[in-house]
């Protein structure tokens, strides 16, 4: 199976030709910063470079450790899926488009042969720091991240995983994103976690685009997903992708499959573990 940084170096280069380290370097980071751009944020939470987030609800500290919130505290409403108390979400404000977040580039550099990530480039987002970190292997990115395995099964990555940790004065926020192969498809997820914050209390949405086909599913594992469909026409054609949202304690995150059948997502939902604490 032929990655996406594969396809590109057979159309840039004479197959005699072995390219060279630094430039499979490079072609991996466009490809990763490409892929980047394409992830959602969730409103509720930080702002990310691709997308300036709304904060509609406030997040209480956690006194009791939540877990296997993954159904009962998740609602759809026209433009996004939520987690939390449904009273508090205005499925018009979702559509909003947030005031743009100030962004400056502090350092940008290469990893050494010592260093498990890639690339580190360091950004000062408003009043916090972001640390981006770019990796070529899921397992190494969990493990430096220190955030929990949700997943019982191996899935091959793309080579294209980031690890953001943020800090702020009073709070931090770390973040992984992968994109996985299932065949010739790719599904992405967005793991987050910020120390302190029980997320099934305020409100935190995903906002999508007519969203449609709200249905549920029980995993193997007991575990309860609702599943939603967000309808999208450019002028490629048009795409349906199904998100599941998850939340328990200090975690939060979602699954996107673009153009996955139920049965598909169901197997990849049969691999996901929660950790019992």
């Amino acid at each position: 199976m032929k990655d996406n940084k594969d396809a590109l170096l057979e159309k840039a280069y004479i197959p005699e030709y072995e390219p060279s380290e630094e430039l499979n370097k490079a072609i991996l980071e466009k490809a990763c910063k490409m892929k980047q751009k394409t992830k959602k944020g969730f409103t509720g939470q930080i702002p990310k470079v691709a997308a300036v987030v709304l904060a509609l609800g406030l997040a209480t500290p956690i006194g009791v450790y939540a877990t296997n919130y993954l159904i009962q505290n998740v609602f759809v409403t026209e433009h996004g899926i939520s987690v939390g108390e449904a009273e508090l979400v205005d499925d018009a404000e979702l559509t909003q488009t947030g005031e743009e977040a100030k962004i400056e580039v502090l350092s940008d550099v290469e990893g050494g042969s010592e260093d498990k990530w890639i690339r580190k480039e360091v950004k000062q987002i408003d009043n916090f720091t972001s640390t981006y970190y770019t990796f070529e292997d899921y397992s190494v990115a969990l493990a430096e991240s220190g955030m929990d395995n949700w997943l019982s099964k191996e899935y091959e990555d793309d080579n294209c995983v980031t690890y953001v940790h943020t800090q702020a004065a009073d709070w931090e926020d770390h973040e992984l994103d992968v994109f996985f192969y299932f065949g010739e498809k790719q599904f992405s997820m967005t793991q987050m976690l910020r120390p302190g914050v029980d997320h099934t209390q305020g409100v935190h949405s995903l906002v999508l685009q007519n969203t449609s086909n709200k249905r549920t599913y029980t995993s193997k594992n007991g575990y309860e997903f609702v599943l939603v469909d967000e309808v999208r026409e450019d002028e490629i054609g048009k795409i349906t992708k199904t998100y599941v949202m998850i939340s328990y304690g200090e975690y939060l995150g979602y699954f996107s499959f673009p153009e996955f059948t139920d049965d598909e997502i169901h197997e990849i939902l049969d691999s996901v573990v929660i950790p019992n604490e």
